[in-house]
């Protein structure tokens, strides 16, 4: 029988709704932020300028590391800023 280093279960990571609603802000900031980038500095470089590549592979590495700012729990964020709720204000 081959055996691996010792592994051990971690406990699964808890995000509160105002945390989720926190990376909802990132988000929004962060795509602002890339608009700027991508619409104004990066073609004042040129598409082919090792900074401009640069920028790119930054702001890919932000989405994936961040898993998009916990995109797949955005709902909760939302429903912790909420103002309108059930349709009536």
């Amino acid at each position: 029988m081959i055996r691996g280093p010792k592994q051990t279960m971690l406990e699964p990571a808890v995000l509160a709704d105002f945390e989720c609603h926190h990376q909802n802000q990132a988000r929004e900031a962060f795509k602002k932020l890339e608009c700027i980038l991508t619409a104004m500095i990066i073609p004042a470089l040129g598409q082919q300028h090792p900074i401009s590549k640069d920028l790119y592979a930054q702001l890919d590495n932000v989405k994936l590391g961040s898993q998009n700012f916990c995109w797949r729990h955005r709902y909760i964020g939302y429903s912790y800023s909420a103002t309108d709720v059930g349709g009536v204000q």
